[in-house]
């Protein structure tokens, strides 16, 4: 999955919604610059459901990701990542823009 979602449950404490798999999966593009994602249906939470879009820049080399999530039943939201990525080879003097707060930039994040 592009995505990590954690969350308290009633009865066994913090979970991984990718400990469970959806029974759906979708995607439409909704323009020619905007794909739309959604996964859905995961067994006993089948009121989960996860929608992301991606939508790429125009004029520049940039991507825009969104995500949300519904169909918690009670279930508190601890955190969502997402894009999670993998797969990216190394490189020298990596660099990673973090977008907590106002933007920070984390170097050598490989490292921690």
């Amino acid at each position: 999955m592009p995505w990590e979602i954690c969350f308290n449950t009633d009865k066994t404490g913090l979970s991984y919604a990718d400990e469970i798999s959806p029974l759906k999966f979708s995607y439409s593009k909704l323009d020619a610059l905007t794909l739309s994602l959604c996964w859905e249906d995961f067994g006993e939470m089948d009121k989960l459901r996860v929608n992301a879009e991606v939508t790429l820049d125009k004029s520049k080399a940039f991507s825009y990701w969104n995500i949300s999530v519904e169909g918690l039943n009670g279930h508190e939201l601890t955190s969502v990542t997402f894009p999670k990525i993998a797969g990216l080879n190394e490189m020298e003097n990596e660099e990673l823009v973090i977008p907590t707060w106002m933007g920070s930039l984390f170097a050598e994040p490989r490292k921690h």
